[in-house]
């Protein structure tokens, strides 16, 4: 989780910042800064805690975790993104 949160810090900066010298807004850089380090924890949370759920469930975890936290995890992406953008911009 730890590094999940770590990446997507360091990705979310890269780009904020890259953002804030091309458009010269610091409302699209925090935007953009705030969606991607909460979508990449929010997926490193999801890759995680779907495995976990679905052996106690006693479902095979190998099967069904990759297409279901691939897809959960986008949807939150998206949210993030929109609601972000939402309330910042």
């Amino acid at each position: 989780m730890i590094v999940g949160a770590l990446l997507g810090i360091s990705c979310g900066l890269s780009v904020g910042v890259i953002a804030f010298l091309w458009k010269g807004s610091w409302a699209v850089s925090a935007s953009l800064f705030l969606g991607i380090a909460a979508g990449v924890t929010a997926s490193a949370l999801v890759g995680l805690s779907i495995p976990f759920v679905l052996r106690l469930i006693r479902r095979d975890p190998q099967l069904a975790s990759g297409p279901i936290a691939l897809a959960l995890s986008d949807v939150v992406t998206l949210l993030f993104y929109f609601n972000l953008g939402r309330w910042i911009l």
